[in-house]
């Protein structure tokens, strides 16, 4: 696979997926909510308008490629995961994105043998899309700057260090690990495609969580890793 040439077809993809959901973000249609069980969160007309974009696109332009497909809000049988796995979540930060705020993002990655090989997170509300490709660095750009590389914080001093953290799963639990860990600044974000960006960004330094029952799903950090 010649992955800076998936990239390139892929990052065109990430940006039009950008503007489907900020269409819906913008727009005073009834977004059509709905429940997916207690531990899986709700679902949304975006999100799954946004997922019928994703894998329409990804089946068409590599239609000849050994692929498979994972995807967070795919309501077909599951494809049997072979060597080659895209691994989607369309919308993460569904409920940030039903409460109007822009804390949401869209995950798109390509793993070989389980393993990812190729990432990208759009934060469509920031105008930002986050790229990497395996062994190649990790990169930020918008739709009017190219892409710069990243590098993670420098900070060491415990007062220094900003630790992420949910805004939406908080607990006891939770509370007592921030207060025993070092830091100077906690600072909350809703979705996991915002958390880990910020760290990949220097923004931050560590992710907290006591997941309990909303442990993140592959389509949750794969991209991410």
């Amino acid at each position: 696979m010649h992955l800076p040439a998936i990239m390139e077809a892929v990052r065109s993809l990430a940006w039009q997926v950008s503007d489907l959901l900020m269409a819906y973000f913008h727009s005073s249609q009834d977004l059509q909510i709905s429940s997916k069980g207690p531990l899986d969160g709700d679902v949304t007309a975006a999100d799954l308008a946004a997922n019928q974009l994703i894998l329409t696109t990804l089946k068409t332009q590599f239609a000849d490629a050994p692929f498979s497909y994972r995807s967070e809000e795919d309501i077909q049988p599951p494809m049997p995961v072979g060597e080659w796995t895209w691994v989607i979540d369309p919308l993460d930060g569904t409920s940030a994105f039903i409460r109007r705020t822009s804390e949401f993002a869209v995950h798109l990655a390509l793993t070989y043998r389980d393993r990812p090989v190729l990432s990208l997170v759009a934060r469509p509300a920031h105008g930002e899309l986050y790229t990497a490709i395996v062994q190649t660095g990790a990169y930020r750009e918008t739709r009017t700057h190219p892409p710069q590389r990243l590098t993670t914080s420098s900070r060491r001093a415990d007062a220094e260090l900003i630790a992420i953290t949910s805004r939406s799963h908080r607990n006891p639990e939770l509370e007592r690990l921030i207060a025993a860990l070092p830091h100077g600044e906690d600072r909350q974000i809703s979705s996991m495609g915002g958390k880990l960006v910020a760290i990949a960004a220097g923004e931050a330094d560590y992710f907290l969580s006591v997941s309990q029952n909303s442990a993140a799903k592959d389509w949750d950090f794969c991209a991410l890793n």
